[in-house]
């Protein structure tokens, strides 16, 4: 009987290190694993890597190509586009520069040309405003013509217009602005109709018709 459990107490140990050592293995088998994982992407990677350095090495032989055969300047001139800056020569690049300068040099000489013609336009501008405000300062008002002038030329004054009122207002114009001064044609426009007045003045040169408006209203 001791003999029997002897025996049984010798072999308990030999069964138990199976099954230590299996959980040992496993993560020994599961370390192998990830590292065959890594390995495979780090092989990945230089492949597309390798892949990429190919494709652009292959882009680059074909644009240098395009580039020392006139090709990319070909196609550059077909679409309409100007060629890049980066694949022009120095003198090319020089010539564009030098292009570029008198663009702007004629732009400059355009805007130049511009200024001087805008302050000529303010120049004539100013002289036409003092030219107007002499003449205001100069044109008398109707009320001081008719105390100026003589009364008995005034009533003469007064029965043409009357007869000019009924006249073509052509014709009254032509001969009005050619027999009377501006004051008697004040007042003789005076003395029509409202309707015939407007016309005549309507008729009138430009700068006499204003100028005797300006008698009226002052």
């Amino acid at each position: 009987m001791a003999e029997a459990k002897a025996a049984a107490a010798a072999e308990a140990p030999a069964a138990d290190a199976p099954e230590k050592k299996a959980p040992e293995k496993a993560k020994s088998d599961k370390n192998d694993a990830d590292l065959d994982k890594k390995k495979r992407r780090r092989r990945r990677k230089r492949k597309v890597l390798l892949s990429l350095f190919l494709i652009l090495l292959i882009i680059a032989g074909v644009v240098a190509a395009f580039y020392y055969t006139g090709v990319i300047k070909s196609l550059f001139e077909l679409i309409g586009f100007e060629k890049p800056m980066a694949v022009m020569s120095t003198i090319e690049q020089e010539q564009r520069f030098q292009s570029w300068q008198k663009e702007l040099e004629d732009w400059e000489f355009q805007l130049d040309k511009r200024e001087l013609e805008l302050e000529e336009e303010k120049k004539a501008l100013s002289e036409r405003e003092v030219a107007v405000a002499s003449r205001e300062e100069n044109v008398k008002s109707f009320s001081a013509i008719l105390t100026e002038t003589d009364e008995e030329r005034i009533s003469v004054l007064e029965r043409l217009g009357g007869i000019y009122d009924k006249m073509d207002v052509a014709s009254a114009v032509a001969i009005i602005e050619k027999m009377y001064t501006v004051d008697e044609m004040a007042i003789i426009i005076y003395y029509m109709s409202d309707a015939t007045a407007a016309a005549v003045l309507a008729e009138m040169t430009p700068s006499i018709a204003t100028e005797i408006i300006s008698m009226m209203i002052g």
